[in-house]
């Protein structure tokens, strides 16, 4: 829980680099900008879709988006709020529906 915090308070300040480098570069007008932003979306959601099949969930993708989706407005929220608790709080309550399924 400690590195979660220390990182909400880095996600507070600058946000997610995540978050906010995959829509700067697919403003770029050439093609392969908007794929690599695409790409570096997509490796975390495909991790995480391996960890859900892991664990028998048929449904592993569209777990995997509610996961990345959840983090990533969470960030956005923590970023704009400038509030580091956000993101602590919603890293428990996903902790706690990870634990569920």
């Amino acid at each position: 829980m400690k590195e979660c915090a220390s990182q909400s308070e880095i996600v507070a300040q600058f946000g997610c680099p995540l978050g906010s480098l995959c829509p700067e570069l697919d403003k770029r007008p050439d093609e392969a900008s908007s794929l690599a932003a695409a790409e570096l979306m997509r490796a975390p959601i495909q991790w995480a879709e391996v960890q859900f099949r892991s664990i028998g969930r048929h449904d592993a993708y569209n777990l995997a988006l509610d996961l990345m989706a959840a983090y990533e407005g969470n960030a956005l929220l923590t970023n704009t709020l400038r509030d580091p608790s956000v993101l602590v709080t919603a890293e428990r309550r996903l902790a706690q529906w990870i634990d569920s399924l």
